[in-house]
């Protein structure tokens, strides 16, 4: 269900600070059937989102994919470059924008086949995707038409966000999380 039909039934309000757990009351309600996943971009929408991208970058070729360590594999590691931040290691590997729907870190828990890259982006720079491993949203930064075809595509739910938008748990001041405990 999507977040209007959310905000509609809870009679919350759908904005670019609404987080979708709110809207949907799972934490007082958890649903029966399957959430959005968490950190991890759904297959179809990264689908829809390499197409958008792929007109909005000279190098659809030559794209990097970063991909958490932490989500575990079965057998080898990932092969490719690592890239480390202050609080986490990466797999980074290259490959053309169609990657971008590939699954990564199988595991029993996940038996469809692992997570999306967390990070991708093409070797011109022209924008970036950004799923974070602990949240159910995905990010992405580019040119004002790159973004402009991202917000009027039917197929995505997206909102415009500014450069300064806070991502933690108590970023929805409109339908807030209610005090732990209730």
């Amino acid at each position: 269900m999507d977040s209007n039909r959310l905000a509609n039934r809870r009679r919350g309000t759908r904005h670019n600070r609404s987080r979708r757990d709110e809207l949907a009351d799972h934490h007082r309600n958890p649903p029966a059937r399957r959430r959005p996943e968490e950190g991890s971009l759904p297959q179809p929408e990264a689908r829809t989102l390499a197409t958008i991208l792929r007109d909005h970058t000279a190098t659809p070729d030559e794209c990097w994919f970063a991909i958490w360590d932490g989500y575990g594999h079965e057998g080898e590691p990932l092969p490719g470059l690592e890239l480390l931040d202050a609080s986490r290691q990466t797999a980074v590997l290259h490959g053309s924008i169609d990657a971008a729907e590939a699954r990564f870190g199988a595991t029993p828990h996940r038996p469809g086949g692992g997570y999306s890259a967390n990070l991708w982006w093409p070797e011109d720079h022209t924008w970036c995707v950004a799923t974070d491993i602990d949240h159910k949203t995905t990010y992405v930064g580019g040119s004002t038409a790159c973004i402009d075809a991202i917000l009027t595509d039917p197929h995505l739910e997206a909102f415009p966000v500014p450069d300064t938008h806070f991502i933690g748990w108590t970023a929805d001041t409109i339908n807030p999380h209610p005090p732990y405990g209730t």
